[in-house]
């Protein structure tokens, strides 16, 4: 959805709590986290394919964003914020089942 429609959606006002710039990269980095977080729990995957398989979700996300008619555009700076929220998913489960173990 093009960002200038969000705000007839907000109806709960998080608009006014993420309301500074680039606030949607810290939006990215959140969902990817999560979506990185949550993967780690399918199976024990190696901990390549633990990066990789959310980053090409990230990345064909972007790539469609860029070539359908949506008003959406490729950015690399979301493609980098959803790196960094996977990258700091699986750093920090992996580094709690190391202490685990």
């Amino acid at each position: 959805m093009p960002g200038n429609k969000l705000k007839s959606i907000d109806k709960a006002g998080f608009g006014k709590l993420l309301n500074f710039e680039n606030s949607d990269k810290l939006v990215h980095g959140l969902m990817f986290f999560v979506l990185a977080f949550l993967y780690q729990f399918l199976k024990d995957y190696r901990l390549s394919k633990l990066i990789l398989v959310p980053f090409l979700i990230s990345f064909l996300i972007e790539i469609l964003q860029g070539i359908m008619p949506f008003g959406r555009t490729f950015d690399w700076y979301d493609l980098l914020a959803n790196t960094i929220g996977i990258l700091m998913a699986v750093g920090l489960v992996q580094s709690i089942k190391k202490a685990k173990s």
